[in-house]
């Protein structure tokens, strides 16, 4: 697959913001609304690539972006006092791995990190691709998460099958 690297130069600070990587049919990473919405919990997104991945942005496609924004929410909510915590942890890469997401954090509580878990936890049953939740499954070799008319237009086999 031939990917092209979209990055822009950030007029202010000088350094590279990278947009995202295309291929011939969709985004592999773009920026997301969560970034603006949060942006105590990405501070880092414009950080040196040597110290945090989520100078790259998130590695996942569209269809994780509600729950990712749900997560966000979640972790930025502060049930005692019905307001936002005051010290959220730092995201240092969003991905998909091994069919799921993969969210971590730096400074995070037990909390959090339940939260999180649960996150990734659902996103096995949540087409990546589309968001979809109906006939949800898993493919062969290089693992995704995928719905049964996503798997069908992009070819898969679906495990199992």
């Amino acid at each position: 697959m031939n990917n092209k690297v979209y990055r822009i130069r950030d007029k202010k600070t000088g350094e590279f913001i990278s947009l995202g990587y295309r291929s011939k049919t969709s985004w592999l990473v773009k920026p997301n609304a969560a970034m603006k919405e949060y942006p105590e919990l990405f501070k880092d997104r414009h950080a040196d690539m040597k110290t945090t991945a989520m100078c790259w942005g998130f590695e996942c496609l569209d269809g994780w972006y509600p729950l990712i924004n749900s997560l966000c929410a979640a972790i930025m909510w502060n049930p005692h006092t019905g307001k936002n915590v005051e010290n959220p942890p730092t995201v240092s890469q969003v991905k998909e791995k091994y069919g799921t997401l993969r969210f971590y954090v730096n400074d995070s509580n037990e909390r959090q990190n339940n939260i999180i878990e649960f996150a990734e936890y659902l996103s096995g049953n949540i087409c990546e691709n589309c968001g979809s939740m109906r006939d949800v499954s898993r493919t062969k070799g290089w693992v995704k998460t995928r719905c049964l008319t996503c798997h069908q237009e992009a070819g898969d086999i679906p495990y199992g099958n």
